[in-house]
């Protein structure tokens, strides 16, 4: 029970970090504010959601508080239930669109120990010893599915959320590719001490790759094209130039007479520079 008061200290303090006004169950006026969490909100047959969380008095989601290390599939199908014992009377929204428990970067953490050794993306992103090949779009797509069959909390977006709600100072930018999960993994396993978007650390490794080089203008913008493709493609292939936006530039005929035989181990080494 310590923990679990604890668990709603911390959510009382994020609630209202993020302007949801905290109100009792005795004293709830749920349209006193745009955002309002009611604690220990007594349902059918006298059950009890830890928080009840209200928009402009319509409730809309559940948030359950459990201790630390409590794994996070048990309260998510606890607060699921709750959701549908509300009141008959109480307006709510269809579906739950907020059911949120507050583990949600322990389980986070626990899948990948429980999983590092059996998803490819995995295996590679912890440096297991064994792991072969390189990251791909598609073994980032079967880590991002394994994610949401484990549980639908651990999506990009909510562990972007958790995080910057737990560590703002180490958090930057949002998450809009599927390649930010390399981020995530990363800094849930302490390889990167700053968690932010993958891009932004293609850039900067790119801009690194750069120094000392001397492209002119037409070559420069080519080679920032290519990183960007790098950045949420993991890698280059050479029908990839028939595509958007190179295709606008000429294409395949384009950057083949740009960069002569030379093109083949540029492409290589940009990629393994900027994808490492």
């Amino acid at each position: 029970m310590r923990l679990e008061r604890e668990a709603r200290q911390t959510i009382d303090s994020m609630l209202e970090a993020s302007g949801w006004k905290i109100q009792n169950y005795a004293e709830q006026e749920t349209d006193a504010s745009l955002g309002v969490a009611v604690r220990e909100y007594i349902l059918q047959d006298d059950q009890r959601a830890d928080y009840l969380l209200f928009i402009n008095g319509v409730a809309v989601g559940i948030v359950e508080a459990k201790p630390e290390g409590t794994t996070i599939s048990g309260p998510l199908q606890q607060a699921e239930r709750y959701y549908a014992s509300l009141p008959d009377t109480l307006p709510t929204l269809q579906g739950c669109p907020f059911l949120y428990a507050s583990t949600v970067i322990q389980d986070f953490k626990q899948f990948i120990n429980e999983q590092r050794d059996d998803l490819p993306a995995l295996q590679i992103l912890c440096e297991r010893p064994g792991a072969q090949g390189t990251l791909t779009e598609n073994s980032l797509k079967e880590l991002e599915e394994a994610l949401y069959q484990h549980s639908v909390s651990l999506s990009r977006e909510s562990l972007w959320m958790a995080y910057e709600k737990r560590s703002s100072e180490r958090v930057r930018g949002t998450t809009t590719r599927q390649s930010d999960l390399i981020s995530l993994v990363r800094f849930a396993t302490e390889i990167y001490r700053i968690l932010e978007p993958f891009s932004d650390i293609v850039k900067r490794k790119f801009n690194e790759w750069l120094e000392g080089k001397d492209f002119d203008s037409e070559h420069r913008e080519w080679l920032e094209m290519i990183q960007e493709h790098i950045a949420t493609s993991l890698d280059i292939q050479m029908e990839d130039f028939g595509l958007t936006p190179f295709a606008r530039h000429g294409g395949i005929s384009r950057v083949c007479h740009l960069f002569g035989d030379e093109l083949e181990d540029l492409l290589t080494d940009l990629t393994e520079k900027l994808v490492s």
